[in-house]
């Protein structure tokens, strides 16, 4: 094992996070990532810790595929904050990947460490419409190398059925094979995944057919959903939000869509979610606030009670 392993090994020992581990050694945090890759393939079993900060450490442990992440948050923390997109679909001729430079730069202004990823990263080769990249390997080179950066921020990401062709066609993951060179792009699994916040969780997920949906149980009082790239809220015993599309691509051939994103405020009460917020962005040559949705969540928590 090399020196440099050996630093790396013991700072994550210490609670160090890839960012600073990357101050510390004046290396770039991808570097300290590869190097992390390393280390897991010389037999340490460790795992990645993501903190509402974006900080990332590590800790003695093996990772768990079970479509699930956490958030922690600090101890002060009584806010969540993200922004949520969807449905990119990089390689259609109506995809537009310099549309995350607008969500990245409205992140930043607003000091927002977290996007949530609601699935349809790439087209795929299988669907009908017009495609501007032919080849999935083309499509997640895309992904790789343009999808924007920034230190501050981490991407957890449901994937969708366009996503799941390529899996499921090509034996390509595509989750995994941009994670393997963007450490800050995360996937959750495919069509369900969970954020879990506090004590509370938030579900994303993202149809892939009925067959290949993973079992987790539609009740969490907060559904983030992928597919159908329309903004459109509900709110009964939970409080469900189609997110609308990140790309000029239609589901109705008649109909155009303007892209956007979700600005989502949440507030928690003794680790639970109590009230929630969420503004429907749109992007034009700015970004605007096209509409905003609310709900106490406490009282979505009491009627499913009763």
């Amino acid at each position: 094992m090399s020196e440099l392993n050996k630093k790396i090994i013991y700072l994550l020992f210490k609670h160090k996070s890839i960012q600073e581990i990357a101050q510390k050694l004046n290396i770039s945090e991808k570097e300290v990532y590869i190097n992390i890759k390393e280390i897991i393939l010389y037999g340490k079993q460790i795992r990645p810790i993501y903190y509402y900060d974006s900080k990332i450490r590590y800790e003695q442990g093996k990772v768990e595929e079970n479509n699930k992440e956490e958030i922690l948050l600090g101890p002060n923390d009584k806010t969540f904050r993200c922004l949520v997109v969807s449905d990119l679909h990089i390689g259609s001729a109506d995809a537009d990947i310099e549309l995350m430079n607008y969500v990245y730069d409205y992140a930043a202004k607003n000091e927002i460490n977290n996007i949530l990823n609601c699935g349809d990263l790439i087209e795929g080769i299988y669907a009908s419409g017009k495609k501007s990249i032919k080849s999935v390997e083309e499509q997640i080179e895309t992904v790789i190398k343009k999808h924007p950066y920034d230190k501050n921020i981490n991407v957890f990401a449901v994937l969708g059925n366009h996503d799941f062709h390529s899996y499921y066609y090509d034996n390509k993951d595509i989750g995994k094979i941009i994670h393997d060179s963007r450490y800050d792009i995360n996937s959750i699994g495919y069509g369900k995944g969970i954020i879990q916040v506090g004590k509370d969780n938030i579900l994303m997920s993202h149809k892939i057919g009925k067959k290949h949906m993973p079992e987790i149980k539609d009740e969490y009082r907060v559904q983030l959903i992928g597919h159908g790239h329309e903004m459109k809220t509900k709110a009964y015993d939970r409080f469900k939000i189609c997110v609308p599309t990140l790309s000029n691509v239609s589901t109705d051939i008649k109909n155009k869509v303007i892209p956007g994103f979700i600005d989502l405020r949440i507030e928690l009460e003794k680790n639970y979610f109590e009230f929630l917020e969420a503004k429907h962005m749109i992007v034009t040559n700015e970004v605007l606030e096209a509409s905003k949705s609310s709900c106490r969540l406490k009282t979505l928590y009491y009627n499913r009670k009763n």
